[in-house]
């Protein structure tokens, strides 16, 4: 990518931040992008079922798919309809689950 392209692209991330202030992280598959929300709790907490499962395999991409779907403002549509840029974009939505740290300590 030249100097030129870095900075057309740094642009228009910007002018879709100032039309939807709600938006806190992008995702991007192949040059297509998709502009997300934070995650809310309910998704997070559905997201870490699927991700915990005790006993059984993990649902990885149905869990970042849910984050993705959830947390969607705006973008490439071809990142929600297509299912080989579905896939990719869910594996890394499922970074999004952050959480604090926190401990539990007998007093």
């Amino acid at each position: 990518m030249t100097k030129t392209q870095e900075k057309e692209e740094q642009a228009r991330h910007k002018a879709m931040k100032e039309k939807h202030p709600e938006i806190e992280h992008l995702v991007e598959v192949e040059g297509k992008f998709g502009y997300l929300k934070k995650i809310d709790r309910a998704t997070m907490e559905i997201a870490l079922g699927k991700l915990q499962k005790i006993g059984q395999d993990a649902e990885y991409i149905y869990a970042g798919e849910l984050i993705l779907l959830n947390c969607w403002v705006t973008g490439d549509e071809c990142i929600r309809n297509d299912e080989d840029y579905l896939m990719a974009a869910s594996l890394q939505c499922n970074a999004l689950i952050e959480l604090k740290q926190a401990s539990l300590k007998k007093i």
